[in-house]
C-alpha cells in the first residue's frame, strides 16, 4: 500500500524536466533582467560622464580666452600703449596753465566725504552679547558648584 502511494504522488519524469527547465528558463531570464538594467544604467553614467568631461574642456577653454582677453587689456590700456596711440590721433601733452576752464552756473564741485555727516548708528539698550555666553565653561561649573555649595549650607 505504501509504495502504491508514493506512485501515486510521484510525478512523470518528463513533468520534472519540463519544471527543471522552467526553473532554469526563470532564473536565466532573471539574470538577463538584471545584466540589461547593469548595462542601461552603465551606458547612461557613461553618457553623462563625458558630458561633463566636455563641459569642463569648454570652461578651461573659456578661462584661457577670458584670460588672453585680459591680458589683451591690460596690454592695450598700458600708459606706453595709450600713449603711442594718443600720439598716433595727433593728440599732445598740455599744459595746465593753458588750459580753460568753464563755470556752469549751479554745478557745486565734487564734495569730500565727510564721516560727520553720516547717521550715527543707535545703540541699543541690549547688549550684543548675553551674559550666558561670556561665561566660560569652567566658569560655569564653578557658579553652579558655590550655588550647590551655597544651597547646603542654607538647608541645616
Amino acid at each position: 500500500m505504501k509504495q502504491n502511494f508514493v506512485q501515486a504522488y510521484k510525478q512523470a519524469p518528463w513533468r520534472q524536466q519540463l519544471q527543471y527547465a522552467g526553473i532554469f528558463l526563470a532564473v536565466l531570464l532573471a539574470v538577463a533582467v538584471v545584466a540589461g538594467l547593469y548595462l542601461s544604467i552603465s551606458g547612461r553614467t557613461a553618457t553623462t560622464g563625458r558630458q561633463v568631461q566636455m563641459l569642463d574642456s569648454r570652461v578651461e577653454s573659456m578661462k584661457l580666452t577670458i584670460n588672453d582677453m585680459q591680458t589683451e587689456l591690460a596690454q592695450i590700456s598700458s600708459a606706453k600703449s595709450m600713449y603711442a596711440r594718443s600720439k598716433e590721433l595727433g593728440m599732445q601733452l598740455m599744459d595746465p596753465a593753458e588750459g580753460l576752464y568753464v563755470q556752469v552756473p549751479g554745478y557745486q564741485g565734487l564734495t569730500a566725504f565727510n564721516p560727520s555727516t553720516t547717521k550715527q548708528v543707535q545703540s541699543s539698550n541690549y547688549p550684543e552679547i548675553l551674559p550666558e555666553y561670556t561665561s566660560t565653561l569652567v566658569e560655569w561649573f564653578q557658579e553652579k558648584i558655590n550655588a550647590q555649595l551655597t544651597m547646603e549650607q542654607v538647608r541645616p
